[in-house]
Order: structure tokens, then C-alpha cells, then sequence
């Protein structure tokens, strides 16, 4: 589809995917020092801790959960600042029991801790 576009078209289009490879490339990096390194959940509330030492208070946005993927999307508490952060586990990125527990209290995260109603799929 892109061969059959204009010269022009096709320059413009080349550049702004260079653009965005380089944008997503830099958050896997980490360069910014935004990886997440743990989610630290209570009956007070959930906080992210970051690479770079801050700790920020979240509540669950959503969820996606089955057996081998979960996926969270934490949104800010904040009035003014509404950033959202996510959390995704791949079978790769954990042991089998390590997914089965984060599985677990992603079905049991207790109403208070998210806005929205939590969705899963087995």
C-alpha cells in the first residue's frame, strides 16, 4: 500500500515511523529511568515505585488477565496529573507460581483500588 503512494507521501511516511521506532525504542531503554520495580498494594492504597526511586499512588484503570498474560493499566490519583502506567507480564518475564500470584490478586484487587469495572477472560 505504501509502494503505491507519492514520492513525497512515502518520504513523510518513512520519517514519522522513524520517529516513533526511535520513541518506542527510548522507553525500552529505560533512558528516562521509568521502569516500573514494584507495585506495592495495601488497604491504603497501591503505590509504583520507579528505577529512579519515586513512588507514585495509583488506582487500576483496568485489567486483561488470563492464564498466560496480564496486563494493568494504573492511572495517577492525582486531579491534575491523569498518566496512566502499565504493568505487563508475559510468560517470559515470570516463573509459572510468580504469574499464578500475580494472577490471583489481579482477581481479588479489591473494589476500592479501581475506577472502572475489572474485566477477565480465562
Amino acid at each position: 500500500m505504501a509502494s503505491a503512494l507519492p514520492l513525497p507521501a512515502q518520504l513523510v511516511l518513512i520519517l514519522a515511523l522513524s520517529v516513533h521506532a526511535t520513541l518506542l525504542i527510548r522507553g525500552a531503554l529505560l533512558i528516562t529511568g521509568r521502569r516500573l520495580t514494584a507495585v506495592d498494594a495495601d488497604a491504603g492504597g497501591i503505590l509504583l515505585a520507579f528505577g529512579d526511586g519515586r513512588r507514585v499512588p495509583v488506582v487500576i484503570n483496568s485489567i486483561y488477565c488470563t492464564s498466560w498474560l496480564q496486563v494493568v493499566q494504573f492511572r495517577r490519583q492525582s486531579a491534575i496529573d491523569r498518566r496512566t502506567f502499565w504493568l505487563i507480564v508475559l510468560p517470559d518475564t515470570a516463573d509459572a507460581d510468580s504469574r499464578r500470584r500475580i494472577r490471583a490478586w489481579l482477581l481479588a484487587v479489591p473494589v476500592q483500588h479501581s475506577t472502572m469495572p475489572v474485566q477477565t477472560c480465562d
